[in-house]
């Protein structure tokens, strides 16, 4: 009897949300690397957009692993210590209904990737319609952030968009746009 509860506490502390032990890459990108595994040269790297104090720049990259859906990829990484903070991946949907159908194959497999339920919620704010899923997750030590999320612009087009960032980039972001 006393076996059988170690087995059930184990699984429950090591399936709650928690991924400790995971090694996890997004289309073969980890964060907290130095941003060197993942490129040559930082020459064509801009502010990021919605970081106030500049203190994250971004890189366009081809990840090492491809996924079709998405076809844009920007590496957020920490200026001074150029260990990557974040990966944006983005796909260009040709409805929001289909964008939406997407996002929803997507969040079961985020689920199982991080060991996490992702939570929906809808925005609408300035010509843009968001409706997403987002959870954070401990990943060996430190909390991440993984979103989803579909956005439907003024001008009518739609994007699928994977947000994968460190908890201090997340926070910087979740500033910038406090401060509106």
């Amino acid at each position: 009897m006393l076996k059988i509860f170690k087995i059930n506490f184990f699984i429950l502390i090591f399936s709650s949300g928690v991924a400790m032990a995971k090694d996890i890459e997004v289309f073969g990108v980890k964060t907290l690397e130095n941003v060197f595994e993942y490129v040559d040269s930082l020459s064509t790297a801009e502010p990021h957009s919605e970081t106030l104090g500049r203190k994250y720049d971004q890189i366009w990259i081809t990840p090492p692993k491809l996924n079709s859906v998405f076809a844009h990829h920007a590496l957020v990484y920490d200026r001074d210590t150029k260990t990557v903070q974040g990966l944006s991946s983005f796909g260009e949907m040709f409805d929001f209904d289909y964008c939406l159908g997407q996002m929803d194959t997507w969040i079961p497999r985020l689920n199982t990737r991080f060991s996490t339920v992702l939570e929906k919620f809808e925005v609408r704010d300035g010509g843009i319609s968001t409706e997403g899923a987002s959870s954070d997750v401990y990943l060996m030590n430190t909390e991440q952030y993984i979103d989803i999320r579909c956005n439907r612009y003024s001008d009518g087009t739609n994007w699928l968009v994977l947000l994968w960032r460190t908890r201090s980039l997340n926070d910087a972001v979740s500033e910038y746009y406090n401060d509106f």
